[in-house]
């Protein structure tokens, strides 16, 4: 998890308006919801998701069906490749499980194409649609103090992280739906299903 940077001196804590400011300044809203996700201002991040909460429509996984069906098993990794050039797949993730490779291809906002196979030779096994919200994550600024949240391209909330708690700080972690899937203090971690049921703590379920 990361750490938040605390500031105890009150000549940083006086400049910490003005460098927000500086962020929005430089960073204002482009007009486009997706791209004001990532937006170092937490208001337009939230007018944002507001806004994509009312208008995102998934896209359907016919859309990505035709190149499902072109990837063959045994062709090359390089070939693989080459063939997501039409659809701007872009590399989202990539796992090694003991001598197989999975690589992940972010589609659109909605879909990743989940890839794998063998590592020798490098070359492909087989391919599947992965219905996934695109996740949009922020850096905040070095002291913040207050309630800092991230966002699903659909608008619902991804992460949010409470600074100023007595015990430090306290996270939590949501499905693409908006309930919470893990809520983690520094004493510890409760997770959830996707229905709102707490998960028992030997058999904890991803968000995915």
């Amino acid at each position: 998890m990361p750490v938040p940077i605390f500031s105890t001196s009150m000549k940083s804590a006086s400049l910490l308006p003005i460098a927000l400011l500086v962020c929005i300044a430089i960073a204002p809203a482009t007009g486009d919801p997706t791209a004001d996700l990532t937006s170092p201002d937490p208001a337009t991040r939230d007018k944002a998701a507001a806004i994509l909460r009312h208008t995102y429509v998934a896209t359907p996984r016919s859309r990505f069906e035709p190149l499902v069906q072109k990837i063959k098993a045994g062709q090359s990794k390089q070939d693989l490749v080459a063939s997501l050039a039409p659809y701007h797949a872009k590399p989202e993730e990539s796992v090694g499980v003991g001598f197989t490779w999975n690589d992940f291809y972010r589609l659109d906002a909605s879909w990743v194409l989940h890839v794998w196979g063998p590592n020798q030779p490098e070359s492909v096994d087989g391919a599947e649609l992965v219905r996934r919200v695109e996740k949009f994550w922020v850096q905040p600024p070095a002291g913040f103090v207050g309630t800092w949240t991230e966002y699903y391209a659909n608008g619902q909330k991804m992460f949010e992280e409470r600074h100023d708690d007595a015990d430090g700080k306290t996270q939590t972690f949501f499905y693409d739906n908006g309930r919470p899937w893990c809520i983690s203090t520094n004493s510890e971690n409760t997770y959830y299903f996707r229905d709102g049921r707490v998960q028992p703590k030997d058999h904890v379920v991803g968000t995915d």
